[in-house]
C-alpha cells in the first residue's frame, strides 16, 4: 500500500482493483451505479505526489466493470492539516469543509447512485463528508468502496472498538 500511495507506483491501482472486485458485493455495487467517484486530493497534495491514487484505483474498477468514473465532480479544498494526524472528532470537523460538488456536477448527479472510491478508510469522516455532499446535490444513494481498512484502535482493556462510521 504504501508504494501505491508514497512511492510513485499508481501501477499497483490495478492490482488493488482485481483485489477487490473478487468479492462478489463488489462487482454487484458496481454494476448498479452510474458512476464512480475518487475521494479528491488537495492541489497541494496532487502535485506533490504526481497523481490521485483514489482517481486511479477508481479508474482501474471503472474499467473492469465498464462504470464511468468522474475525479472532476467533487473538489477539496487546500488545508495546512493532514487528516491522519488528527482525532477522530477533528477528523469528522475537518472533513466537513473539505469538500464541495463541483459547480457544474450539481444537476448532473441527481437521482443517481454513485460510488465514492478510496483506497483507505481511518475513521470514516472522509468517506462520510464526501457523501453528505453529494446527497445534498441530489444522489439518491452514495456507496463506498475502499481497499484498506486501517485498525480500529484499542481501548485500555485491550478489547477491540468498532467504529461505523465511513472515511
Amino acid at each position: 500500500m504504501a508504494q501505491f500511495k508514497f512511492q510513485s507506483q499508481p501501477a499497483w491501482a490495478r492490482h488493488m482493483a482485481r483485489l477487490m472486485l473478487e468479492d462478489p458485493q463488489t462487482i454487484h455495487l458496481l454494476a448498479v451505479a452510474d458512476g464512480l467517484i475518487p475521494i479528491p486530493l488537495a492541489t497541494s497534495r496532487l502535485l506533490d505526489r504526481g497523481y490521485n491514487q483514489a482517481a486511479e484505483l477508481a479508474k482501474s474498477l471503472g474499467q473492469a466493470v465498464e462504470r464511468p468514473v468522474f475525479p472532476e465532480a467533487l473538489w477539496r479544498r487546500e488545508t495546512q492539516r493532514q487528516q491522519h494526524r488528527l482525532s477522530k472528532e477533528e477528523r469528522a470537523a475537518h472533513a466537513r469543509e473539505a469538500f464541495r460538488v463541483a459547480p457544474q456536477w450539481k444537476n448532473k448527479l441527481a437521482h443517481g447512485q454513485w460510488v465514492l472510491v478510496d483506497d483507505v478508510m481511518t475513521t470514516g469522516a472522509t468517506l462520510q463528508a464526501a457523501a453528505l455532499h453529494l446527497q445534498a446535490a441530489g444522489a439518491s444513494s452514495v456507496s463506498a468502496l475502499v481497499f484498506a481498512r486501517t485498525p480500529p484502535p484499542q481501548s485500555h482493556a485491550g478489547a477491540e472498538t468498532h467504529d461505523t462510521d465511513m472515511e
